[in-house]
């Protein structure tokens, strides 16, 4: 079976309780400490097996395999996707089953993060992600006030990329044409890279 790390967290000595995103489920498992283990990291893909704990409710973890990428070795593109990789693990952390929107999507990113950047095909996900979830918001109105934008007006975002007056939210707003064209077609090529680093701040604050 194969899937991507979202959460580790240590337990007893060197023991872990390892979170992946498999095709349909997510599964946390128990991960006993051992010399010819290999190390399990944040936003990997593995392939494994598991096995029921004698007495335990939680699935033994066992036999990992890294998938390898070639950006895994590009440190500005690994933090990006582990910044993204646990921000799904957090919101994801109380569900069981999925239809499988969330494994194929970062597998498609994962295979083309090395011919582009990360932090722009991350944020398009998340658009993607809020659009499925049914969490998007239509970005002709300030999700605080009730009160239409202006043409002249930028759009700060909060938490969920909700649409805001600056002064609602006291925070610096994006070109209001930009993000129109945003949170249509789901594409950053409108943002500069200071705009993307900015827009990725946000994403990181969660759903």
């Amino acid at each position: 079976m194969q899937g991507f790390v979202l959460a580790i967290r240590k337990v007893k000595e060197e023991d872990l309780l390892v979170t992946v995103l498999t095709e349909s489920k997510i599964k946390t498992m128990y991960r006993f400490y051992g010399a010819r283990h290999s190390s399990i990291n944040l936003g990997y893909k593995i392939d494994f097996a598991s096995e029921s704990i004698q007495n335990r409710t939680l699935l033994r973890l066992r036999d990992v395999t890294h998938l390898g990428y070639s950006w895994l070795q590009d440190r500005n593109k690994l933090l990006a996707w582990q910044s993204f990789c646990a921000l799904l693990g957090e919101h994801l952390k109380e569900v069981n089953e999925h239809g499988g929107f969330y494994f194929h999507m970062l597998d498609s990113v994962a295979a083309k993060l090395s011919r582009g950047s990360a932090k722009r095909m991350l944020l398009e996900s998340y658009i993607a992600m809020l659009k499925t979830e049914g969490r998007f918001h239509d970005h002709t109105e300030c999700f605080f006030c009730g009160k239409k934008f202006n043409k002249t007006d930028n759009i700060a975002l909060a938490r969920g990329f909700l649409p805001s007056h600056e002064k609602c939210v006291f925070q610096p707003g994006f070109n209001r044409q930009k993000i129109a064209d945003f949170f249509e077609s789901g594409d950053t090529v409108s943002f500069e890279n200071a705009e993307v680093e900015a827009l990725f701040s946000v994403m990181l604050l969660g759903f």
